[in-house]
């Protein structure tokens, strides 16, 4: 069985880069905001969340929040374009232990 992983990016690039990237190891689903994302989850079962923190309609903070009410056992990581050290204060706030710049992989 494999695990299954959410992206969700507005950019749609970004989010068939990371799918064609992950899809030979992981079950892979795809959303470009947070609202979306919700809507996969309650279709689908997900292990893992790779989200966005900024993007139009919810947020990926936003969506972390909303996943830790309603999904408490799905793990999640924010990825970011902008600088990190920006995020970096209120990630610690908010018990958010994974922000990883795009350019890592992209």
């Amino acid at each position: 069985m494999k695990y299954s992983i959410l992206v969700v990016d507005d950019i749609e690039s970004i989010r068939y880069a990371i799918r064609d990237y992950l899809k030979p190891f992981y079950e892979v689903h795809e959303a470009e905001d947070g609202y979306a994302a919700l809507a996969v989850m309650e279709k689908h079962h997900v292990d893992f969340v790779l989200t966005d923190i900024r993007m139009p309609g919810m947020g990926g903070l936003e969506l972390i929040a909303a996943i830790r009410e309603r999904y408490p056992h799905v793990l999640y990581a924010v990825m970011t374009a902008y600088n990190v050290n920006d995020y970096v204060q209120y990630a610690r706030i908010h018990k958010i232990w994974n922000i990883i710049p795009k350019t890592t992989f992209l």
